[in-house]
């Protein structure tokens, strides 16, 4: 069974990671697979997928992008402020995503290098996304945070 999904419309991709450790693009109008890659102990991660990249991680800190085209893996990287907790979505060419470390993280998509952080105290569970121009976060218990966004 898949373990999580994300799409990307530009390309007329769906992607899936499943339990076998594998992310596969599969096309919307042939319904065929377009490539396979292993991504390994990020299978039970989260995906969001850009314009170029699809961003995965998981609750031991683990992330990575992998290019949609073809399913290369740009980069791989181990967080040591703890998991990922909330998805990751892409912006910009910025990644975010939250944190069991109490913050919403921005690195870059394309190189994978940290950017900056913004601590919100608690454990951020609900997964980044954009309001207009602000990008705002929260957790279980009901606390949000936004920051605004520009280029």
């Amino acid at each position: 069974p898949a373990m999580a999904l994300a799409t990307a419309p530009d390309l007329g991709l769906a992607l899936v990671l499943g339990q076998n450790g594998r992310l596969q693009a599969i096309g919307w109008k042939e319904n065929n697979p377009r490539w396979t890659t292993a991504v390994g102990e990020l299978l039970y991660g989260y995906l969001d997928a850009g314009t170029e990249l699809v961003g995965a991680g998981n609750d031991r800190g683990e992330l990575a992008a992998i290019t949609l085209a073809d399913g290369l893996r740009r980069w791989h990287r181990e967080w040591p402020g703890g998991g990922v907790t909330a998805p990751l979505v892409e912006r910009d060419g910025i990644l975010f995503w939250g944190g069991n470390d109490g913050a919403v993280h921005a690195m870059n998509a394309a190189t994978g290098e940290w950017r900056w952080q913004i601590k919100t105290g608690k454990e951020v569970r609900v997964p980044p996304v954009f309001a207009g121009r602000m990008l705002v976060a929260g957790g279980d218990d009901g606390f949000l945070v936004g920051v605004p966004w520009k280029k």
